[in-house]
């Protein structure tokens, strides 16, 4: 859902994952990772994003 809501959106980190990704989500939201909002509203899953994926394409 993070990718979905941030895809036109630039990040500045040396090496963006998906953790980036769920950062910028709980930062946008005000939810912390560990709080019990977001525990019961999200299931995190295995994120499978690395820096590659984060390049701007042509």
């Amino acid at each position: 859902m993070a990718g979905f809501l941030f895809r036109d959106y630039t990040f500045s980190a040396h090496a963006p994952d998906g953790n980036t990704l769920v950062d910028a989500f709980c930062e946008e939201f005000y939810y912390g990772r560990a709080s019990d909002e977001f525990q019961h509203l999200y299931e995190m899953g295995a994120v499978d994003l690395g820096s590659e994926d984060f390049r701007e394409h042509e």
